[in-house]
């Protein structure tokens, strides 16, 4: 017992800063090249984010500069303030307060956020880059203006890119929605009801869960063998367990489906057509559908010909919540998809009808959920899911089938253009011996 407790004395805890701070290959710094990527994603992440709760076009720049020494340049803002994180504390730091007129280019700026930060990084192009990731999240935010510029330490322009808005509506506001009974855990549901100021469980399952009327709410406590009048702060861990196995047992509404921001159909080809030519796009938005208590909706976009290379794997561009997914492109749900359909009866190279297809193609997927279940921390890979998964391939068959049709077309015009010219080569010549 003795030796218990004296274990138990040098044990701490320790913040969640302070965790990812020793483990940071979970939030994606393993390396310097992903660290660089990681950055800026999540400034540009939350960038949108705030643009369009404020109801705002966002037009975002980045700049990458590689540094001498350490040379730092100063700039003149509405607010300017250093921030830091305590990561014992958990708590963020703010020194060096500055309020002061912003000017850019010589005009002033009269509402925006600049975020300017010194940090261990290399960059680099290709597939897994801070311009494929910009690209990317350019075709799912066609209502948005971006650039990139990156210069190398004399300042000459190594990479760049632009991608100007092609339309100027908003994705719709979408309304908060109260957790579903079907889609919590056990510590879930305990926190609600240590938490809950109802006095009545009837009244806690009625106000904090959507899905659940009053006939639900009587039932799902029968079951669980709870008086209605129980107070859901006195409710024990075995109560809790038999409360939650309830929720299963009992047929509930389910959840409303306005909580999802889709990007539809018309501004899907819109966004493709942004960042890359070809000739032909087939897009699809599937109905909102429920997995585990969570809303949940596919789209698929499928653009074909022009530019795109003929002699290699299509490209894959897998979206969560509009969030371009870099990274496990092989463990990730969406991927796993597209390799499941035999696309080689929609015209695409594919040996033995499995894995992902040849020819010059690019696929896109969505998937827009309130709970997106992912493979890690670093929320890089979607999770295998049964409902998910039937979903997306529904959505890449009428997709496939689009293509399908296209090439089909095509086919008949090659024919009559052939016969015609056919003609055109015998006309002549019979009319010369006639």
């Amino acid at each position: 017992m003795a030796d218990a407790e004296n274990i138990a004395s040098k044990q701490k805890q320790i913040s969640i800063s302070e965790f990812f701070e020793k483990n940071k290959h979970f939030l994606g710094f393993d390396t310097l090249q992903r660290a660089v990527i990681t950055a800026v994603k999540e400034a540009v992440d939350n960038s949108l984010d705030a643009c369009e709760e404020a109801r705002i076009l966002p037009t975002i720049k980045v700049e990458i500069n590689k540094l001498k020494g350490d040379k730092l340049e100063s700039d003149s803002s509405a607010v300017h303030v250093d921030l830091g994180l305590d990561t014992r504390k958990n708590k963020a730091t703010k020194s060096n307060e500055i309020r002061d007129v912003w000017f850019e280019d010589g005009e002033e700026v009269v509402s925006g956020l600049k975020i300017k930060t010194v940090m261990k990084a290399k960059y680099q192009r290709g597939r897994q880059s801070v311009h494929q990731y910009l690209r990317m999240t350019s075709i799912v935010n066609p209502h948005s203006t971006i650039q990139l510029i990156v210069r190398d330490a004399d300042g000459e322009i190594i990479d760049q890119g632009h991608w100007i808005r092609t339309t100027e509506k908003l994705p719709r506001v979408v309304e908060e929605i109260k957790p579903h009974p079907h889609g919590i855990h056990l510590g879930q549901l305990q926190r609600m009801l240590k938490e809950s100021d109802e006095r009545k469980l009837t009244s806690f399952l009625r106000h904090n869960f959507s899905g659940v009327s009053m006939r639900a709410a009587k039932e799902i406590l029968d079951k669980a063998e709870l008086e209605e009048g129980r107070t859901p702060v006195r409710i024990k861990a075995d109560e809790a367990q038999a409360l939650l196995d309830s929720f299963q047992e009992v047929k509930l509404l389910a959840p409303p489906t306005d909580c999802l921001s889709p990007i539809e159909e018309i501004l899907i080809k819109k966004g493709l057509s942004k960042a890359i030519d070809s000739r032909f796009a087939s897009t699809v938005t599937r109905k909102p559908a429920v997995s585990q208590g969570n809303p949940f909706q596919i789209e698929v976009g499928l653009v074909f010909g022009g530019d795109l290379a003929a002699d290699g794997p299509i490209e894959v561009l897998r979206f969560a919540n509009r969030v371009p997914l870099m990274y496990q492109q092989g463990g990730c749900l969406l991927t796993k998809a597209i390799e499941s359909i035999d696309w080689r009866r929609y015209g695409l190279e594919q040996p033995g009808g499995k894995g992902v297809p040849k020819g010059p193609a690019a696929i896109l997927v969505h998937l827009a959920s309130t709970n997106v279940q992912f493979t890690s921390e670093a929320k890089e890979a979607v999770s295998d899911n049964e409902e998910v998964h039937d979903e997306l391939r529904r959505a890449l068959f009428e997709v496939g089938r689009g293509l399908q049709s296209h090439r089909k077309r095509v086919g008949q015009r090659e024919k009559s253009r052939e016969k015609f010219d056919l003609i055109n080569k015998i006309l002549p010549e019979i009319a010369s011996k006639s």
